[in-house]
């Protein structure tokens, strides 16, 4: 079994259906509740609830292999968290890795109506561990305007035509200058952009840009 929100909400939601509402006939509970499953899962982007669930599959197959099963009824233990951190370092992930599993769990574990074992004493004491113990180097280094220029300049090599090569140009000095992030000025497909730099951002004056 893999862990996913789908199944978390159900678990959660089929529990509603069992309850005694006191309303009249004219209202429609279990369209109210699969209303509400909806809104719950449209409550995360769609690039985080990916990752969230590729967090929770981990760590749901790392609990296999240790046979300690996750019980969807019951949650996420802090015991089970713990050991899944040490597994973690171990395998030298990155925190920044480790932070976002933690708030998958934390986010499961509410739509579970479950003890968050992420505010664990234990928990975070190891996740401060992990943190100020990274043993990775960061090999990133920030672009300077040297390097800009080499990398526009070498944009004709690799570009197929010349065009091509004046978008990237664009978007390499508007990233550049702006300081933006690529989730900030590129997108995934053509349905999910409203993270993105839209025109109506732009205000126009005459020949003045704003």
């Amino acid at each position: 079994m893999v862990l996913k929100f789908c199944e978390a909400l159900l678990v959660y939601l089929e529990s509603l259906q069992h309850i005694n509402f006191n309303i009249g006939a004219s209202h429609d509970v279990h369209k109210y509740i699969e209303n509400a499953s909806a809104l719950i899962n449209n409550s995360l982007a769609p690039s985080t609830r990916r990752s969230y669930n590729s967090a929770l599959r981990k760590l749901d197959q790392f609990s296999y292999a240790i046979n300690d099963p996750i019980n969807l009824e019951k949650g996420i233990s802090h015991q089970l968290l713990l050991v899944f951190i040490g597994y973690l370092w171990d395998k030298s992930y990155a925190p920044a890795t480790l932070k976002v599993y933690l708030a998958a769990v934390s986010y499961i574990q509410g739509v579970l109506d479950a003890p968050d074992p992420t505010k664990s004493f234990l928990v975070q004491k190891a996740v401060k561990g992990f943190t100020n113990g990274d043993r990775r180097a960061d090999s990133r280094q920030p672009i300077s305007y040297t390097l800009l220029k080499n990398i526009i300049a070498k944009l004709d090599t690799v570009c197929t035509d010349l065009y091509e090569a004046m978008l990237f140009k664009a978007v390499f000095l508007l990233a550049w200058s702006a300081m933006l992030r690529v989730s900030e000025y590129t997108t995934r497909n053509l349905t999910t952009f409203s993270h993105c730099l839209q025109n109506s951002f732009v205000d126009t004056f005459d020949d003045i840009v704003s």
